[in-house]
């Protein structure tokens, strides 16, 4: 998927929309975990003062 003729061909064939949220979703997935630990932390944290 390196060149351009195969980035036309997905557009082509999924549409633009479906094409995007793939892009985002590859893009936030490493926010999105780093975000799931630090929550995962503050509730071992909460639940150990208690």
């Amino acid at each position: 998927m390196e060149d351009g003729s195969n980035w036309l061909a997905i557009l082509n064939n999924f549409g633009f929309p479906t094409v995007v949220s793939f892009y985002l979703l590859l893009k936030f997935e490493k926010q999105i975990e780093e975000l799931t630990r630090a929550v995962n932390a503050l509730l071992d944290t909460v639940n150990r003062d208690k």
